[in-house]
């Protein structure tokens, strides 16, 4: 039974290992990525990457230092933002308040703090801590905030990515992510990264220089497409991120929310927040659901927070708020890019 056991894991440890679909064990695509960032060329995508380690290591090499600093979900990563500055989109996938931690310790280690930092807050933002983004190859820069906010040395910390990467190894989630991933690109060159010259919206999905993502035609589905994904997500009683929902908003994190705040304006960072905007059918059923209760409960105490640190509130989650209709989006979750910067703009009066 032991030899039995073993000969599975050793199976699925090199499987994970070798495809590695999230490149968490074979940085060079990243690296590759960032160089060609870094000489001023867009690119495609070549494959899924480990977010956090991309950004790490475009901000660590950066040349130039960026006057406004973009971060959040991929509510923000898409958004074309022009305001006369020097702009980097750090947006992450499914960011938490975790990942808002590390991006700014990230910033602060490498001498890359902006003048302006645009914090997009999903509902899901403080349903984990301070020290428990999404995104763990970026944790020990988490621990460097912190330690910066509470006034402690300023330490850099090793974290616990290395336990987390041993982890993925023998993973059976990441075992049948990495097999899906052979079979689609088993005769795909590993390191493929080709530059693009444009950043317009074509077959691939696309980062440009100041770190925003293009999505590809094939993000855009139909309306029928959408509702079928927003009907499949209501049946289960489920949502992105937010699991089957909450009720109450998480006071303790609010509060490492609001000394983050605190600690940028005090070190001269201007700070704008963006409640992205939902679409219509997924917010009725918010409204209709006490299971969600918490989604407007946060943008309340959102509102309040921006009103009390005088720091402006862009957009709102209420797409009647917002003038924002189910044309808007490109798929249940995201607005189109040129729908976002028009619901960045938008600042409603306190409710």
């Amino acid at each position: 039974m032991i030899i039995l056991a073993l000969t599975v894991y050793s199976v699925v440890i090199s499987v994970n290992y070798f495809v590695d679909p999230a490149n968490l064990y074979h940085e060079g695509t990243v690296t590759k990525l960032v160089d060609c960032l870094n000489d001023g060329k867009n690119v495609k995508i070549p494959a899924n990457i480990d977010e956090g380690v991309f950004q790490e290591k475009r901000i660590a090499t950066m040349t130039w230092n960026p006057e406004t600093v973009i971060i959040g979900s991929s509510h923000v990563m898409y958004m074309p933002f022009d305001d006369g500055s020097m702009v980097y989109n750090a947006g992450m996938s499914g960011a938490y308040l975790g990942d808002y931690y590390a991006l700014t310790g990230l910033l602060q280690y490498y001498d890359k703090m902006p003048k302006k930092i645009i914090i997009g807050v999903d509902p899901w933002t403080f349903m984990r801590g301070s020290l428990d983004g999404k995104h763990p190859s970026l944790h020990r820069y988490a621990e460097y905030m912190k330690k910066n906010i509470d006034g402690s040395q300023d330490t850099y910390y090793g974290g616990n990515y290395i336990d987390d990467k041993l982890k993925e190894l023998i993973s059976l989630s990441y075992f049948q992510s990495s097999i899906a991933y052979a079979r689609k690109n088993l005769f795909k060159a590993e390191d493929d990264v080709e530059t693009v010259s444009d950043d317009q919206i074509g077959d691939d999905v696309k980062i440009i220089v100041d770190g925003r993502r293009v999505p590809s035609v094939k993000n855009f589905l139909t309306q029928k497409e959408i509702d079928e994904e927003i009907l499949k997500l209501l049946n289960k009683g489920t949502m992105y991120q937010m699991g089957t929902g909450f009720k109450e908003v998480q006071h303790d994190n609010i509060a490492d929310f609001e000394k983050l705040l605190q600690y940028l304006q005090a070190n001269g960072v201007e700070v704008s927040i963006y409640l992205p905007v939902w679409h219509p059918k997924i917010y009725s059923f918010f409204c209709e659901s006490e299971a969600f209760s918490g989604v407007k409960k946060i943008e309340d105490t959102i509102r309040k927070i921006g009103y009390g640190y005088q720091i402006p509130v862009h957009g709102g989650y209420d797409p009647r708020d917002c003038g924002i209709t189910e044309n808007d989006f490109m798929d249940y979750l995201h607005l189109k890019p040129e729908k976002m910067k028009e619901n960045y703009e938008l600042i409603l009066d306190s409710k």
